[in-house]
């Protein structure tokens, strides 16, 4: 996936090196789930190695790319029965504040509801009080649906997830839907 300034693509091992740089800054593992230590290398070509064999019918993980350099990550997993998507992302925080985000979401976005035409929804999981990703869905059309309390773990801590979504017939109608 191409957008005006990032290349969305499949992780590779030779993103090692990169993806580990980035994820030892402590501002990135604030509200990463699962965020608990430092990752190795070795932890993280282990992730990379998930994301390689994701079955992409139920689970996509695209490298965002800037200058060719992996500077954050997309996923988007597929709930089928329930016609419904999740979406999440991380941008290496040097480069928080420049719209990566935003732009990586909506184009993802986009795709699903183009490519998946039975899809009726695409939600985001987030802390409450990551209020940088919360700006990220609202420029999507998502609405705050609910917060499920103590549904994450970030750092050994239980925490509170809030629930943001936007429906198909929401995302085309919105202003910000110009495809």
């Amino acid at each position: 996936i191409t957008t005006q300034r990032l290349i969305l693509r499949p992780y590779q091992f030779s993103d090692v090196a990169e993806m580990h740089g980035y994820l030892q800054d402590a501002d990135m593992g604030r509200f990463l789930e699962g965020s608990d230590a430092l990752l190795t290398e070795d932890e993280v070509q282990a992730i990379i190695a998930g994301h390689i064999l994701a079955d992409q019918n139920q689970r996509n993980v695209w490298a965002v790319t800037l200058d060719d350099l992996p500077v954050g990550a997309i996923t988007l997993n597929f709930l089928k029965a329930r016609r419904v998507a999740e979406i999440g992302y991380h941008i290496k925080s040097a480069l928080w504040n420049k719209g990566y985000a935003s732009e990586a979401a909506k184009a993802v976005v986009d795709a699903a509801f183009e490519c998946c035409p039975d899809l009726q929804r695409v939600q985001a999981g987030i802390h409450p009080d990551n209020k940088g990703s919360i700006y990220v869905v609202k420029k999507l059309g998502m609405k705050h649906e609910g917060t499920l309390r103590a549904f994450a773990f970030i750092r050994g801590n239980a925490a509170d997830e809030a629930v943001y979504a936007v429906l198909r017939n929401e995302y085309r109608d919105a202003p910000h839907a110009q495809h």
